[in-house]
């Protein structure tokens, strides 16, 4: 067994073999690469937008980024029943993304340039009709990468 090794690594080094050996490295990269590229995630969905009446007008929400960890959520649907209407949906929030977790999407107050007012209940304008913040990474996969990151750091100090 570790003749034929020694033999293949003695193939390897004259300029045919290498060509083969590289030939064979590019193909198993290119499959592995573009089977990864197929299990990437999606942006959400843009929202559906719907109109009743006359010189009315609606826009659906655009769908929010797609993260590490998911999708991007779906814009939200508008509807505008009745005559001279407006209606928008707000943005899907972000996927979580390595770091933190996602941006909620804006709400249509807010993508309209509307100041963001304090309403009666206490709450604010562009709190409405936004999309949700995207879930994060565990504290576990942020220990696990910190870990690695100064495992990797104490491994170029230490070859120094």
């Amino acid at each position: 067994m570790i003749e034929k090794l020694q033999q293949y690594i003695e193939y390897v080094k004259t300029p045919e073999g290498f060509f083969i050996f590289a030939s064979v490295v590019i193909a198993i990269v290119s499959i592995y690469l573009s089977r990864k590229k197929n299990e990437t995630n999606n942006g959400g969905r843009g929202g559906n937008a719907k109109v009743n009446g006359n010189n009315s007008t609606a826009i659906g929400g655009l769908g929010g980024g797609s993260g590490s960890f998911g999708n991007g959520g779906d814009g939200g649907n508008a509807e505008a029943i009745g005559d001279n209407c407006f209606a928008m949906g707000g943005e899907g929030g972000e996927a979580g993304q390595l770091d933190r977790g996602g941006k909620g999407g804006r709400s249509p107050f807010e993508i309209l340039g509307h100041e963001n007012i304090q309403l009666p209940d206490g709450s604010f304008l562009w709190d409405k009709g936004r999309g949700g913040d995207g879930a994060g990474p565990s504290v576990q996969e942020i220990q696990k990468e910190k870990f690695e990151e100064n495992k990797r750091n104490s491994y170029k100090n230490s070859a120094r």
